[in-house]
This record gives C-alpha cells, sequence and structure tokens, in this order.
C-alpha cells in the first residue's frame, strides 16, 4: 500500500499547476478538479498500479512462507510450488505451475489493458466508450 501510495503522491504531483489554477477561476469545486484535472493526470498511474496490485497478489510468496509455512491451508499458489519443486522434488510439476501462473497474470493484464482502453482511452486516442455515446447520441439526432 505504501509504495502504492508514493506513486499517487507522485502523479498528482506531476500534474501541471496551471491546469489546477484554469480550473479555480472557471469555478471548479473538489470534485470537478478531481475528476476532470486529477483523474486524466494519473491514469496511467493508476493502470500500473492495478497491474501490480492484481499480479502480485497472484504471486504472494514472503507473508504466508514465513508466517506459518504455508501449513494448516494457508499457502498460496507460490508457496505450494515451492513445496513441489524444493521438498518433494517435482520440479517438472512445480514449471508447469509456474507456466500456469504466467498465462493467468498475462490474462489478468491484457484485461485490465482491455479496461484502461474502454474507460481511459491510449495515448492521444478518446477512450471507447466516449466515442460510443458520441455515436449513439448522433444518431439519435444530438449534436
Amino acid at each position: 500500500m505504501g509504495q502504492s501510495m508514493v506513486m499517487y503522491i507522485g502523479a498528482i504531483m506531476s500534474v501541471d499547476s496551471t491546469l489546477y489554477e484554469a480550473a479555480a477561476i472557471d469555478g471548479a469545486n473538489g470534485w470537478q478538479k478531481f475528476r476532470y484535472v486529477i483523474l486524466p493526470g494519473i491514469k496511467t498511474i493508476i493502470v500500473l498500479n492495478m497491474i501490480l496490485s492484481i499480479t502480485g497478489s497472484l504471486s504472494v510468496f514472503e507473508p504466508p512462507y514465513v508466517i506459518t509455512g504455508g501449513d494448516f491451508g494457508t499457502g498460496s499458489y507460490f508457496v505450494i510450488m515451492h513445496k513441489l519443486a524444493h521438498e518433494s522434488q517435482k520440479v517438472g510439476l512445480a514449471s508447469a505451475m509456474a507456466i500456469v501462473l504466467l498465462v493467468l497474470i498475462m490474462l489478468a493484464t491484457l484485461i485490465q489493458k482491455g479496461v484502461e482502453r474502454y474507460f481511459f482511452g491510449i495515448g492521444d486516442k478518446e477512450p471507447i466508450r466516449t466515442v460510443r455515446k458520441r455515436k449513439k447520441m448522433e444518431a439519435k439526432g444530438g449534436v
């Protein structure tokens, strides 16, 4: 949590201060400043933290191993993989488990990137959600 907080604080501090001033001049309240100034400025850090958090939770090893050694049903995927490879000498099975974990992490990352593209867009491109809303309004005869 500390690493994520440091990344968020750093990203918020890197948002251009003139944007805050312009929002204040336009009469934006705190929520509007967050939604229209801060959030777009830190979207890459949000996505990075999402990816790091989910992949980190899939590959957690130290806390369960240090606290209980993985006994009593507290073993994570990595602890079980470690026991298979080093205690049971089933290196092939542990390697297969590592490949499965790699595929799971890659799938989670691809899903997160899709969500990022849908809600935030990529680079200069508009989010897919915004484009769809605009096309729907145009089809109804709106703006």
